[in-house]
């Protein structure tokens, strides 16, 4: 075979499995840490259910509120693109995290 002089293997370090659909005309999103391990305890969620309006959203947060590290929108993901640019690339929350969970 063929050496290619290589010391190290290359290794996959996971990949951003963030993602926006529309179901069945519903949108659905989730991005960043949507589900953390049960262990996990720098972990805050906050919670909107409108079940009447279609509406469920579910955004994580650290303990403290100053990141947001994930969430799942279903029924209206409007504001995905600015939720999960924060949630990948860090940034400023607004001192009252609980603004970014309303429709």
């Amino acid at each position: 075979g063929i050496d290619l002089n290589i010391d190290e293997l290359p290794s996959f370090t996971g990949a951003d499995l963030s993602t926006k659909l529309k179901l069945l005309g519903c949108d659905v999103a989730s991005f960043g840490e949507n589900q953390p391990k049960p262990d996990d305890t720098d972990v805050s969620n906050l919670v909107w259910n409108d079940p009447l309006g279609g509406i469920y959203r579910k955004l994580i947060f650290n303990k403290a509120g100053t990141r947001l590290r994930g969430g799942i929108l279903v029924g209206d993901a409007s504001d995905y693109s600015k939720l999960h640019a924060l949630a990948m690339k860090g940034g400023e929350l607004p001192d009252n995290p609980a603004i970014l969970l309303a429709p």
